[in-house]
């Protein structure tokens, strides 16, 4: 039997026009007569009298839309029943992140919650870090893990997780890569591949330079970091980035070299800090604060590169 077409005798008996029940159905007064009568003929019976005063229902439409509106309910109900068990009806956490998730230990943690916490469902979206506050404000995202060296304290507050230093990204042959570290102004005279400005870090790059006395050449910029490794290594020019992430992917032909001045970039999981959180986001921050305090327990006994180093 269709559905629809017991909708349509429901919206009779309570309206008693066909110009009202349309209305409630947001369709047309011809469709509401249309499908009555394919019910009719489905059924058997009349149910409705049509006058030009309006519809009446007939003793067989009053017991026929007694039984429509019981199968109405234990149809929504059965829907409801099934939409429960639906992953995309369990509470979701909404975060967002900057792409280099991966160089910082990020995806281990988000399966630590989802491990812990299957209840609730993680909608993770990659999104540049100068657009992530905006994002947040809008409550597009409940949380973010981003560099938050320039972050409002007024308005976020953050679990710091991660501090990087800038470095020198060279290629394998260059004068410079034997120097166990290097002082940016020895690079003044060089052509500088970067990470654009929607990264967050190219200010810092070029205030860092700017400190160091000269104003940086930059020959490219961009948002994916293995394009500006590959330029680098084919000799098209250097880079400053952030030393834990260049490192991330190992590649012979370049040689990453901390700078001599410490020059640092903090990564946190950042949220509004007078907004009301929802129960997962609330459920996430608490899952991180203490994955954060245990990662931090270990990088101290250990010297291998986690999360909290």
């Amino acid at each position: 039997m269709n559905m629809e077409r017991l909708r349509y005798l429901a919206a009779i008996a309570e309206s008693r026009t066909f110009s009202e029940a349309a209305e409630r159905l947001y369709t047309t007064q011809g469709n509401v007569s249309k499908q009555i009568q394919s019910l009719e003929k489905e059924l058997g019976v009349v149910l409705v009298h049509r006058s030009g005063r309006g519809v009446s229902l007939t003793e067989a439409g009053q017991a026929v839309s007694v039984h429509a509106r019981k199968i109405l309910t234990e149809y929504t109900a059965l829907w409801q029943t099934a939409a429960s068990f639906s992953p995309s009806s369990r509470p979701a956490v909404r975060l967002c992140s900057i792409p280099v998730m991966a160089h910082y230990g990020i995806p281990e943690a988000l399966a630590g919650f989802h491990s812990r916490c299957p209840r609730f469902r993680l909608e993770i979206h990659e999104q540049e870090a100068v657009e992530i506050p905006e994002e947040l404000e809008k409550r597009r995202y409940d949380l973010a893990f981003t560099r938050t060296n320039q972050l409002d304290r007024e308005l976020f507050e953050k679990l710091p997780f991660f501090q990087d230093r800038l470095a020198a990204v060279l290629p394998a042959g260059h004068p410079l890569a034997a120097l166990p570290e290097i002082p940016l102004a020895r690079l003044r005279e060089e052509a500088f591949l970067q990470l654009g400005p929607s990264t967050n870090l190219f200010s810092t790059f070029q205030e860092s330079c700017r400190q160091a006395g000269f104003e940086p050449d930059v020959a490219y910029t961009g948002t994916r970091m293995e394009n500006i490794l590959e330029l680098v290594a084919n000799g098209m020019g250097i880079s400053l980035m952030m030393l834990h992430a260049a490192s991330y992917t190992a590649n012979p032909r370049i040689v990453i070299r901390p700078l001599a001045e410490s020059i640092v970039s903090e990564l946190s999981l950042i949220r509004l800090r007078h907004a009301r959180h929802s129960p997962a986001a609330r459920q996430f921050w608490e899952f991180f604060q203490e994955y954060r305090n245990a990662s931090l327990t270990a990088s101290a006994q250990s010297a291998h590169p986690r999360p909290g180093q």
